[in-house]
């Protein structure tokens, strides 16, 4: 983690990617910038660089769209889905494209 590094890269609107491994008090962490972001989102991963989620954000929303599907469409049951699916987003790490390949032209 290098702090006036990652400042720097995103007011300069330079993508990054930085992930942290895991160590004693500390959780590991993937740390993301793109250009027009306003600021670089962090989200808890393990040390094999998976994004995390907390399960119990989930759990409660997959058990609404269950009982949701045994029932019969209807305004209603489609606004509800709205809000589910809208619930699942918000639960869910940002969804960010990969960065290509570093290359070094000289």
């Amino acid at each position: 983690m290098f702090e006036e590094l990652e400042e720097f890269c995103a007011t300069q609107e330079i993508s990054f990617d930085r992930h942290s491994d895991a160590k004693y008090e500390w959780d590991a962490e993937n740390v993301y910038f793109r250009p027009g972001m306003e600021e670089p989102v962090g989200v808890l991963s393990n040390n094999d660089r998976d994004d995390l989620f907390p399960v119990g954000r989930i759990r409660p929303v997959v058990k609404d769209l269950a009982e949701l599907t045994q029932k019969a469409a209807t305004p209603a049951g489609f606004r509800e889905l709205d809000r589910l699916v809208k619930s699942l987003v918000a639960a869910l790490p940002p969804e960010i494209e990969p960065l290509p390949p570093l290359e070094i032209v000289g």
